[in-house]
């Protein structure tokens, strides 16, 4: 632009419009301010600060000078939106462990109950085998924890709508317990309707703590997954330096994958299917050693072989879920081309 009466009218339009920018970036920073973000703030009143003297220079007529504030401002913005990036990670990350905090005490007041129910089954069968008969009390007793039983796997099975709708591998955790406790309580259906046979009470006594140990088990599985991992949140800080330092914004936490839902990160549940799945050997090598003529199976025992087929199979399709990739997200922070101004982006672009 060759007549100065021009440039001067276009160094005060520009001069007018950089000043919205500096009140803005002002109000910005007292709203930074206000939610506790004070490095994000301060870059905020760095910027603005830029943009001020950019304006005093604008209106001097120092274009070239001007040019310079505004880039410092820029670089300020840039700043500014990496620490409110960060913040906000950072504040996701502390959610999700109150999350994880508040899930495992639930669990962990189910897992108590389900414990005292496991011992007073003990109790009671252990006092019918001194006794050598069920005394009407016995029997009351044993019913009375039937219903409790039952009680608890509502509880239980509630968990999954309520806190891991979308956790798949804590959800089959939480119906295998939930299975469990209700085949306690139709095993102590059976043993009322037979009249409660003492010639029986090995039998039945297998029946009734085998699935409550199981469902004990799952708990204990599902509270061990949901304990903090001080590793998980090492690999987080780092993953976060590493991204920092090659100019990116980092990712939203969680970890890619079919696996975690809105409070369950996919590394507890590839810890609670590792956990599944080691339990699952076990029972396979015992079965394997007390029937390994696996061609004169009897009708049960092929019915447990069967269970532990089907059960090898939910966990394989558990993980085929957890391995699918998840939907790509978009590239995060500022194109650095940016800060070359419109036309250098302009012939960059026109290069590819």
């Amino acid at each position: 632009m060759t007549d100065p009466q021009q440039r001067r009218e276009a160094l005060e339009q520009l001069s007018r419009e950089q000043e919205q920018l500096q009140n803005r970036a002002r109000e910005l920073a007292q709203r930074l301010s206000r939610q506790r973000n004070e490095e994000a703030a301060n870059q905020m009143r760095r910027a603005s600060r830029s943009m001020a003297q950019a304006r005093e220079q604008m209106e001097q007529g120092q274009g070239d000078r001007a040019q310079q504030e505004q880039e410092d401002a820029l670089d300020r913005l840039d700043d500014a939106q990496e620490q409110i990036a960060r913040a906000r990670r950072e504040a996701e990350e502390r959610l999700e462990r109150e999350q994880q905090a508040r899930m495992a005490e639930i669990v962990k007041g189910l897992r108590e109950r389900q414990e005292g129910l496991n011992t007073e089954s003990e109790r009671i069968l252990n006092v019918v085998k001194q006794k050598r008969d069920w005394d009407r009390v016995l029997q009351k007793s044993l019913i009375d924890l039937s219903d409790s039983q039952e009680a608890l796997s509502r509880e239980v099975r509630g968990l999954i709508d309520k806190q891991f709708k979308e956790d798949k591998v804590i959800t089959h955790a939480v119906g295998d317990a939930a299975d469990a406790m209700i085949e306690v309580e139709e095993t102590i259906k059976q043993m009322r309707e037979d009249g409660f046979r003492f010639e029986q009470l090995d039998e039945d006594k297998s029946a009734v703590q085998s699935p409550q140990k199981l469902a004990l088990r799952r708990l204990d599985q599902l509270l061990d997954a949901l304990k903090p991992d001080p590793r998980q949140a090492r690999n987080q800080r780092q993953q976060r330096q590493r991204q920092q330092g090659e100019g990116g914004e980092g990712g939203e936490g969680g970890g890619g994958g079919g696996g975690g839902g809105d409070g369950v990160p996919a590394l507890a549940e590839l810890k609670l299917l590792r956990s599944l799945q080691a339990d699952l050997n076990e029972r396979t090598e015992e079965f394997s050693k007390k029937y390994p003529d696996a061609q004169n199976l009897t009708d049960p025992q092929k019915s447990r072989l069967d269970k532990l087929r089907r059960t090898q199979a939910d966990l394989a399709a558990l993980l085929d879920e957890m391995s699918q990739p998840g939907d790509p997200e978009p590239p995060a922070g500022p194109d650095p081309r940016d800060k070359a101004g419109p036309s250098q982006r302009d012939k960059s672009e026109g290069k590819n």
